[in-house]
C-alpha cells in the first residue's frame, strides 16, 4: 500500500481527484499525466486541501499520478537556544522526517523487487520499458530486437523438414566433411574429368 500516491485512470470528463495522503505544503504535492508533470495554477488548482481540479479533464485511458514528494534539501524548522517550543513547530519537524521515510519506502516498493515465493525478479504485471538491445546470451530481450530477428526464425521453421533430412543423413554429411581435400582436388581437375566421362566407351 503506497503512504502517498494516488493513481487514477482518465476518462476525458472528469476534472476533480482525491488527494488521500496529508502534506505540509501544496508545492509538495506533484501531479503527472503519463509521465509528464503538471503545473499548480497552470494546469491544475486545489479545490480544497483535499482535492484538485485539472482545468481540461485528462484524456480517456491516460495515467494520473498524485504524489508526495516532501522537502529533502532543507529543515523546515531551525531550533534556536532559549526559543519556545511549539506544538506547530514540532510537528512541522516531525512531519517532515515522517513523510520523507513513508515517500522513501514509495520508492522502494515501486521498484523491481525479488518474489519471496520464488527468489526470482518480479515485475508484478508491470511493463519493463526502455531494453536495450541484448549482447550476451544472458540479457534481457526486447520486443523490438524479436521482431527484427524472428523472420530468420520463421525462415528456419518453414525447412524444419529438409534440416532434418539433414540431421538424418549427419554421418554422410560427415563423410563428405573429411573428403574435402580429394573432392576439392577433382573439382581443379573437373574439364579432365569431363572428358574422361565424354570419351568413356574409348576408356571401356
Amino acid at each position: 500500500m503506497a503512504f502517498a500516491i494516488d493513481t487514477y485512470t482518465g476518462n476525458g470528463s472528469t476534472t476533480s481527484y482525491s488527494v488521500t495522503f496529508p502534506y505540509i505544503t501544496t508545492a509538495d504535492v506533484v501531479v503527472t499525466i503519463d509521465g509528464v508533470v503538471k503545473t499548480l495554477t497552470t494546469d491544475y488548482t486545489f479545490s480544497n486541501s483535499s482535492t484538485i481540479a485539472f482545468g481540461s479533464a485528462p484524456a480517456n485511458s491516460s495515467i494520473i499520478k498524485i504524489t508526495r514528494s516532501s522537502n529533502r534539501n532543507a529543515r523546515l524548522v531551525d531550533y534556536q537556544d532559549g526559543s519556545t517550543l511549539t506544538e506547530a513547530s514540532l510537528d512541522q519537524d516531525g512531519n517532515q522526517a515522517f513523510f520523507m521515510a513513508q515517500e522513501a519506502i514509495d520508492i522502494t516498493e515501486g521498484t523491481l523487487n525479488i518474489s519471496t515465493s520464488t527468489d526470482q525478479w518480479d515485475a508484478i504485471n508491470k511493463r519493463i520499458t526502455n531494453v536495450a538491445d541484448p549482447v550476451d546470451n544472458t540479457d534481457a530481450v526486447n520486443k523490438q530486437f524479436i521482431s527484427t530477428n524472428l523472420p530468420n526464425i520463421t525462415t528456419v521453421a518453414g525447412i524444419s523438414s529438409d534440416v532434418t533430412d539433414v540431421a538424418n543423413i549427419a554421418s554422410d554429411v560427415t563423410a563428405v566433411a573429411n573428403d574435402a581435400t580429394d573432392i576439392g582436388l577433382v573439382a581443379t581437375n573437373i574439364a579432365d574429368v569431363t572428358t574422361v566421362a565424354t570419351n568413356i566407351n574409348d576408356v571401356i
